[in-house]
């Protein structure tokens, strides 16, 4: 008789980040935006966003080691008529990527956005990032809008 094979547990974990993992945040920011962040500023919109109930932020972890991050974004949208899920960032730093930290957190904002009641889940993500799309598009999520930007 064939034993039954048992998949082995992920070795990624998902956890809320909180007010201690402003640090490792900004590093996976600067990492997905490519560019630095001043420290007061980045403090400042950080703090504020973890006490808004219609924002949240996690982690990922692999013994214990922060590798990934996704903020997800609630907004009661007119043209939905009700609440919208929106990823505004996730990265996984690059060595990590390809561990499956990147899908459950996209599993974790997905399984959230049900319990809420969201109509969509979406994400904007930069044209330059090819590989990116191909992400988002083997994790069901399709292009179907063009995002216009103005610097201000």
């Amino acid at each position: 008789m064939d034993p039954i094979l048992t998949p082995e547990p992920s070795p990624v974990k998902i956890r809320p980040a909180d007010r201690s993992d402003i640090g490792i945040v900004r590093r996976l920011i600067e990492e997905l935006e490519e560019q630095p962040y001043p420290a007061h500023a980045f403090r400042q919109v950080y703090f504020q966003n973890l006490r808004n109930e219609h924002i949240y932020y996690w982690l990922a972890e692999i013994r214990g080691q922060s590798i990934g991050f996704l903020s997800l974004h609630i907004q009661y949208l007119l043209h939905h008529l009700g609440p919208v899920a929106e990823i505004q960032e996730l990265v996984v730093t690059n060595p990590c990527r390809g561990s499956g930290a990147g899908s459950l957190l996209l599993a974790t904002a997905r399984q959230t956005a049900r319990a809420l009641g969201c109509r969509n889940l979406e994400v904007t993500c930069n044209q330059n990032r090819a590989a990116a799309h191909r992400f988002y598009e083997k994790n069901g999520l399709q292009a179907t809008h063009l995002k216009f930007v103005e610097r201000l």
